[in-house]
């Protein structure tokens, strides 16, 4: 239910916001490119995967900018159907199954540069402990997940 609710929100909009996630990079990125969707990155630590000209299909926003999320996007929005096919076509080019591991290893290489240590990630990881929701959302997901496995497994 909760992923048909996000699934039809999505594709009835023009920009996605795709926050950093556990890490300084969300799956919500690749989702909103593959629905062909622009994505709005909110991440002050975000890792460019090279050769990729993100600009050209993403807005990326400090977070110490988030309250003006709404005037940047309106003042883009003319550009919003444009930026959502070429990042299809990115997603396509770069991230789709057929292609994805060839980008991994490029993507594993440039994060290795930034040294993100283990203390970064659990810093990362503290977040959970300032908000319940983060808990419900984790803990939710766990759980779909556990139901998926057991219903393969087991019927």
């Amino acid at each position: 239910m909760f992923e048909q609710q996000y699934f039809t929100i999505t594709n009835k909009s023009s920009f996605v916001l795709a926050p950093r996630g556990i890490g300084p990079c969300s799956y919500r990125l690749f989702e909103c490119m593959q629905l062909g969707r622009v994505p709005v990155i909110i991440s002050d630590a975000w890792v460019r995967i090279p050769n990729i000209d993100w600009d050209k299909f993403t807005v990326t926003i400090p977070e110490s900018q988030i309250q003006f999320i709404p005037e940047i996007l309106l003042e883009r929005k003319k550009e919003a159907v444009e930026m959502g096919r070429l990042a299809r076509k990115y997603w396509e080019d770069h991230f789709s199954p057929e292609v994805s591991l060839h980008q991994m290893v490029i993507a594993a290489n440039e994060l290795l540069k930034y040294r993100y240590s283990y203390l970064d990630s659990l810093k990362d990881y503290s977040q959970f402990l300032h908000s319940s929701r983060h808990f419900k959302n984790f803990f939710r997901f766990k759980k779909n997940q556990l139901k998926r496995t057991l219903s393969k497994n087991f019927f």
